[in-house]
């Protein structure tokens, strides 16, 4: 069976959602109810990682991150040997795409990045990783490193 470690970025995201079910919907219960439900769907992951689509399939883009939903969240999530590490818990109905990625294919005018530059500003983004002279392999080696201390 695979661990599930959820990013700060993510552990951020549980919170968010609670505080909003809570206080914007004034509805403590269900924000609980919420959070135990998408932490449920998450702890599928240990035992399927590959239940989500790669964002690969979806976009084209060649990405090892993959998307997984729990009811209107999806999860963003990549499968490191027995780790599901997940990165972000955004809300389904939003543009989670460019809220995620912003202008990470793109430059300011309008042009596509290359593949490297667009891969390390994604995992960026995504796991809040490290500078970008250092590669993507080495980013998230120490991003889990982090996680997992």
């Amino acid at each position: 069976m695979n661990k599930v470690l959820l990013s700060p970025e993510a552990a951020r995201d549980l919170t968010e959602i609670k505080q909003y079910i809570s206080k914007e919907l004034k509805n403590p219960g269900a924000a609980k109810k919420a959070v135990q439900m998408i932490t449920k769907e998450l702890r599928t992951l240990a035992r399927f990682p590959e239940a989500g689509p790669s964002v690969e399939a979806l976009t084209g883009y060649p990405t090892n991150i993959r998307l997984f939903t729990c009811g209107k969240q999806i999860a963003l999530y990549r499968i490191e040997d027995t780790t599901v590490q997940i990165a972000r818990i955004i809300d389904s109905r939003q543009d989670y795409f460019r809220i995620l990625f912003g202008d990470v294919f793109w430059d300011h005018e309008g042009l596509p990045k290359s593949e490297t530059e667009a891969r390390v500003q994604m995992a960026k983004s995504l796991f809040g990783l490290i500078p970008s002279e250092t590669t993507i392999d080495e980013a998230r080696d120490e991003r889990l490193k982090k996680i997992t201390d």
